[in-house]
């Protein structure tokens, strides 16, 4: 029955689509391509974004040490691509 309802269950479809169900290495156009670097690339990305947002808030002037604020927000944000996207 649980597995029946697993199946149709929110939490369980959403899971599922959050998934990119690429392995550690894949081939991207013929090249093998690491998933780490994929999830790197975004975490700049994202924190490119939060620093923009920042700086609109007003945030960016109060920061004492800009570099590791926004190295660290870019770790965490690849780290959390890397667990939720990849499944590590």
């Amino acid at each position: 029955m649980a597995a029946a309802r697993r199946g149709r269950d929110p939490r369980h479809l959403a899971a599922h689509r959050l998934r990119f169900h690429w392995r550690a290495r894949d081939s991207l156009f013929g090249a093998y391509f690491p998933s780490w670097l994929l999830a790197a690339l975004l975490g700049i990305v994202g924190a490119v974004i939060v620093r923009l947002l920042f700086v609109r808030i007003g945030i960016d002037d109060a920061l004492p040490v800009r570099l590791p604020v926004y190295v660290c927000i870019a770790a965490a944000i690849g780290f959390a691509i890397s667990l939720l996207g990849f499944g590590r």
